[in-house]
């Protein structure tokens, strides 16, 4: 017989501080959540001055902002007489509109948690990963398998095991709000019934001992989903009868109690945070590149930016009172401003070098346009700045590019290849390859150019003779991610 004993066991963990948590959230953060990161910070900390913000010396008072408060527009409007006037409802809509929408996302939400777990740097990544892979509604968009494979091709030196993967997730569910970071199919009812059944696991964890509806509860929604579709209370008591002699000694009203249970739970936990998505929001880019005489250069637009030092006042009085009782406090909000300053023009330096870097791989792009856009990896990126690849990840996510094409998200340029017929001469594309991004580019070109609605085995066959290989199933799926129709539905 085996013998069960303690014993220790060490192991290297680096655990990370909280300075460089600040500096991870800073880097991730696009501008609009920068400056209001930075305003709080201020707010937060009085040895942070603003030296300069050129967004309040532009900023116009808007006629909706006479009226400070909610309270203050409805003393106001008592005074009016035409209380009921398109005019004065027309006021009240600006009014509610100018309020901003202050809500946090789920990501922010959700890494703020994680960033009091004591997770190790390695750890925290993934579980980073898969916070930013959760749509609006705390679903996975990419199954979790798949980001477990990507993260180990890229972090070949830092691997996750499947059962670290798993904790990751399970402690990920287990966050509020609870039951995010569930399913893998696409099936959204089968994602909502994960998601409660994750909900009811933990939140009646407790109850299940003394009330067996809780244990029900549970059950139901894991294993016998088909019962919840029987649109009364009746019909779902007759559901839940027939599948066994436990569940036959069930009343109505205890199917009436397991169902208001039930609904006690949220079948989109995601939906109470405001939508991350840009879809809706100001797009504001943050790196501009230009053209010179000499080629192409990268600067970063710090516009909305404020600028920021450490109070004089605050350094002196630190200085001062080395000896006295507050001298910690004026040390620690200096230390704090001063940490929070690094953080910024960490930031944006390392947001200029990946731009810097992009010009250099993409540079047939800057100069031809998209068709050009070359195949591209982040870790190709990361090892020419000596850089973590997580870093960069994290320098790209919410962040735009402004060029002579457009405005692009700095993602974009991290593309997957696809193999070409013939090798190009191009130093960029010296192996024979095209992006997937481009590839789009050229089906789209190839559809507005031919008078003819060609099919897509006609595009792949096409494409064939400029030099790019690739399958009509292929050619299909990127038709339908640039939404366009099929050949006998265009105009």
């Amino acid at each position: 017989m085996l013998e069960q004993r303690p014993y220790l066991q060490q192991k290297q963990s680096l655990v990370l501080s909280q300075k460089q948590i600040q500096g991870f959230k800073i880097l991730s953060m696009s501008a609009l959540d920068l400056r209001s990161a930075i305003l709080t910070e201020v707010e937060k900390n009085p040895a942070l001055e603003i030296v300069s913000d050129s967004i309040e010396k532009k900023r116009q008072k808007p006629k909706s902002e006479k009226y400070g408060t909610l309270s203050s527009y409805v003393r106001e409007r008592k005074k009016m007489h035409s209380a009921k006037s398109e005019q004065a409802s027309d006021e009240y809509r600006k009014f509610l509109e100018s309020i901003p929408d202050n809500r946090e996302t789920l990501q922010s939400h959700l890494l703020e948690q994680l960033a009091f777990k004591g997770l190790s740097e390695r750890l925290f990544n993934f579980a980073e990963m898969v916070v930013q892979n959760l749509d609006k509604r705390g679903f996975n968009i990419v199954a979790v398998s798949e980001l477990l494979s990507k993260y180990n091709e890229e972090n070949l030196n830092e691997k996750i095991t499947d059962d670290e993967a798993d904790e990751i997730i399970d402690l990920i569910q287990r966050l509020d709000p609870i039951g995010c970071a569930v399913g893998s199919a696409e099936d959204l009812d089968a994602k909502c019934f994960a998601s409660l059944s994750k909900q009811a696991e933990i939140l009646f964890e407790k109850q299940v001992k003394y009330d067996k509806c809780y244990y029900y509860a549970i059950d139901l929604l894991k294993h016998h989903r088909e019962c919840f579709k029987k649109p009364s209370p009746s019909g779902f008591w007759s559901c839940i009868k027939k599948i066994s002699s436990e569940y036959a000694t069930l009343t109505l009203d205890d199917a009436k109690y397991i169902l208001e249970l039930i609904s006690t739970l949220n079948p989109f936990p995601g939906l109470q945070f405001r939508n991350a998505d840009l879809e809706n929001q100001y797009i504001f880019p943050e790196v501009i590149v230009k053209k010179s005489e000499t080629g192409f250069s990268a600067i970063v637009n710090d516009d909305e930016i404020p600028v920021l030092r450490v109070s004089k006042f605050f350094e002196r009085a630190a200085i001062v009172s080395k000896e006295k009782s507050g001298s910690n406090n004026l040390k620690k909000c200096v230390q704090d401003a001063a940490d929070f300053i690094n953080s910024l023009n960490f930031r944006k330096e390392t947001l200029l070098k990946l731009a810097s870097a992009i010009i250099i791989y993409q540079y047939d792009f800057f100069r031809k346009g998209p068709k050009y856009l070359s195949p591209l990896s982040q870790q190709d990126i990361a090892e020419e700045l000596k850089l973590n690849n997580s870093t960069i990840s994290r320098c790209a996510n919410g962040k735009y590019l402004q060029c002579d094409w457009g405005v692009f998200e700095i993602k974009y340029f991290f593309s997957n290849s696809i193999v070409s017929k013939k090798p190009l001469a191009k130093k960029a594309q010296s192996a024979g390859n095209h992006s997937k991004n481009a590839v789009k580019e050229f089906i789209k070109d190839i559809i507005q150019e031919s008078g003819k609605k060609l099919s897509d085995q006609k595009i792949s066959d096409e494409l064939l003779e400029r030099g790019i290989k690739i399958s009509r199933r292929t050619v299909t799926k990127y038709r339908n991610e640039l939404g366009i129709d099929v050949s006998y539905m265009r105009d």
